[in-house]
């Protein structure tokens, strides 16, 4: 697992056009990742939620600690909904989210001790690239873990 701690340094350290790097973990449904023992910052697991209601739900959650300056884990156990996709490119393009909330736009700046790491399953994600072949793109640091 130190190839892990080395992938959480990364993420803390890439910055790419002024903004920090989004992380990628691709491992497979098996095996649990014991956040305890790689991160020292104040963090957050957040699974992603599929259906409509429960992704507004989500991103109220990811806005929250975005705003609490924690590190999101977001957790992708199925498919990525588009919702959550738009959120991470703009997370990845201009460190920022821009969420609709009771009829207002909430815009919040990732903070300079925030950052987003992604968890998907190998079994996923072949279909998440195929929806959306930039999808890689959105990261800097990716662990393949096996």
């Amino acid at each position: 697992m130190i190839d892990l701690k080395k992938f959480i340094q990364a993420v803390d350290l890439v910055k790419t056009r002024g903004c920090y790097s989004l992380g990628l973990i691709i491992k497979p449904k098996t095996g649990k990742i014991n956040w305890d023992d790689f991160l020292t910052y104040p963090y957050q697991i957040i699974d992603i939620e599929q259906s409509e209601e429960k992704q507004k739900t989500f991103l109220n959650k990811m806005l929250k600690a975005v705003k609490e300056k924690n590190w999101l884990v977001l957790e992708l156990k199925d498919n990525l909904p588009g919702l959550v996709y738009s959120q991470l490119k703009l997370l990845s393009l201009n460190n920022r989210m821009q969420v609709l909330q009771d009829n207002e736009i909430s815009v919040e700046r990732l903070a300079d001790r925030s950052r987003v790491i992604v968890v998907a399953y190998k079994e996923n994600i072949k279909d998440i690239e195929q929806r959306y072949p930039d999808f890689r793109n959105l990261f800097g640091p990716i662990i393949n873990i096996k």
